[in-house]
């Protein structure tokens, strides 16, 4: 949302490549149609996705009839639009990351995944505000897979073929890695355990109370296991956990620095 100055210089010297760990994307929320094109011009020079917040209205069939809607844009939210804006998303290349947590918590909406299923679109899921919810992807999965069912088992949402879209466990951790990844355009990059990616490896415990024993992975990952369960972690074949331990060197210094903005931010403002 800063100059374009400042976008360009990010992406030359700091975000250089779709192959990082961090990767680029524009803000593209809020402003009129001059702002959009500005935005959408300078997402296309830099060739990184642009990534925006939408709630209600027709806001695809806007970019649409601007000109700047393009593959890789990636809507958040997407509740309570318009009929034929997730149809228009699924055609144009587009993907939605849905944040279930944040949705419910801020009053967004019901989570579109029946509508999403219904237009052909497969979701990727997001926290949105780590401030606000927690930033793993277990609770967007078991929030998410809570409230698809229930709007599905009270007829809030329907498939094309007139029947109830009832989510699985599968679909959520679909969701939650190989479907966030291609939202993301990362798809060839991570998100499932496939000769030529990177190799991205979260090892869960399966032998804890509230766990064990268990006889569905899937349905288990999903309904039952939290932050608690990982045990090892892999990040581009590098481990950055082991025996429930983050290995990171300079992870104390961090959280003395976190703690030490805390207290900065909750003293009283000076007085004038």
């Amino acid at each position: 949302m800063g100059p374009a100055k400042d976008a360009r210089r990010v992406r030359e010297t700091r975000l250089g490549t779709g192959d990082a760990l961090v990767t680029m994307a524009i803000n593209a929320d809020g402003g009129g149609d001059d702002d959009s094109r500005r935005i959408w011009s300078l997402a296309r020079d830099l060739a990184v996705p642009a990534a925006l917040h939408v709630r209600g209205g027709r806001p695809v069939s806007r970019l649409h009839r601007l000109g700047v809607l393009r593959p890789g844009t990636v809507f958040i939210h997407g509740t309570g639009l318009e009929e034929g804006e997730l149809r228009l998303m699924r055609d144009s290349g587009a993907a939605l990351s849905i944040a279930p947590a944040i949705e419910m918590t801020m009053g967004h909406g019901l989570p579109p995944f029946g509508a999403a299923a219904a237009a052909g679109l497969r979701p990727g899921l997001s926290t949105d505000v780590e401030v606000a919810a927690a930033a793993d992807m277990f609770g967007p999965m078991r929030t998410g897979f809570q409230v698809a069912r229930l709007a599905a088992l009270q007829g809030l949402t329907e498939g094309t073929d007139g029947q109830v879209a009832l989510p699985t466990t599968r679909d959520l951790l679909e969701y939650a890695t190989i479907a966030g990844a291609e939202v993301l355009g990362l798809g060839r990059v991570t998100g499932s355990l496939t000769p030529g990616k990177q190799a991205d490896v979260v090892v869960l415990r399966s032998d804890r109370p509230g766990v064990a024993p268990v006889y569905d992975a899937v349905g288990t990952v999903v309904s039952a296991m939290g932050p608690g369960d990982v045990e090892t972690v892999l990040v581009a074949g590098r481990v950055v956990k082991r025996e429930g331990r983050l290995l990171h060197p300079g992870l104390p210094c961090l959280l003395e620095r976190a703690a030490a903005v805390r207290d900065r931010l909750r003293e009283p403002a000076p007085k004038r």
